[in-house]
């Protein structure tokens, strides 16, 4: 049990998953112990009280004005070497990015 347990945060090494991994993990835990329990194998599930670890997310920015007109130089300069249904997927969800609603923070 001690050994599965200190692997819980060995899975990701760049730590932007590694609380997701572990929540994971912890839900198959659970679950692993509780069908024991089901069973009549254990009589008390002993990852019941393990805690899924807290997460506390980073909201993402807005693209700036410049960073856009980047990315449409970059869509349009790479346009020939696209298959037609991605050049319009990339044309249209950079559209969405450079609509009024998103531009208020061009500035930051």
């Amino acid at each position: 049990m001690n050994l599965i347990l200190l692997q819980l945060g060995d899975s990701d090494r760049d730590g932007k998953t590694a609380h997701v991994l572990a929540q994971k993990k912890i839900e198959r835990l659970r679950a692993l112990f509780r069908f024991a329990q089901n069973r009549k194998w254990l009589r008390e599930n002993p990852a019941s009280g393990l805690k899924s670890p807290k997460v506390t997310l980073c909201p993402t920015l807005p693209y700036t004005r410049e960073d856009m007109m980047k990315i449409l130089a970059a869509i349009e300069k790479y346009a020939d070497e696209m298959p037609a249904a991605g050049l319009q997927n990339a044309r249209s969800d950079a559209s969405a990015y450079t609509s009024p609603s998103l531009q208020r923070n061009e500035n930051r």
